[in-house]
């Protein structure tokens, strides 16, 4: 374990992927990962990201960088509570909102289609598109949620109005 903290990122990633080792070992190499995260260029993290493991997700998908959250979407340890978090968190840019909304394989999750509706940096396109997907139930919960833009409150209002 001593050597770890003198490994370079692929080789730390190479640790946190290989069958067999010792959990500690593993464990360790994610931590000094996500340690290293604000230091990685950005292609490290776009090529970290295809491949980490469900521990380097969690830290990953904090990362701004739209094309980050791309690569992570290519990844099989992100899930639905990743994506969700992505969609809730402030901070994220509508790139990132747009691309989640776009991904099959979260467009059936009512919860996601809500929080990037709701997000106030969602493109309006994106958030009005998955407005006209949602059926009443999905729309009434979307309107009891605080802080949807004046836009998006509106076509869901009318849309649960029905036709005029």
């Amino acid at each position: 374990m001593g050597l770890l903290p003198h490994l370079r990122w692929g080789d730390l990633h190479r640790v946190t992927t290989t069958a067999g080792l010792p959990a500690p070992i593993v464990w360790l190499a994610e931590r000094l990962l996500a340690e290293r995260l604000p230091d990685l260029a950005l292609g490290e993290r776009i090529t970290l990201a295809r491949a980490a493991s469900g521990n380097l997700v969690v830290s990953l998908r904090r990362d701004p960088s739209p094309l980050v959250l791309r690569a992570l979407l290519e990844n099989p340890r992100f899930r639905a509570d990743d994506a969700l978090f992505v969609a809730e968190r402030a901070e994220s840019p509508a790139a990132s909102l747009q691309l989640l909304a776009a991904c099959p394989r979260w467009r059936g999750r009512t919860d996601l289609r809500r929080a990037i509706a709701a997000h106030p940096s969602s493109p309006a396109h994106v958030a009005l598109g998955l407005v006209a997907a949602m059926d009443g139930a999905e729309i009434g919960h979307l309107l009891g949620t605080l802080g949807v833009p004046a836009l998006v409150r509106l076509a869901a209002e009318r849309r649960l109005a029905g036709p005029a």
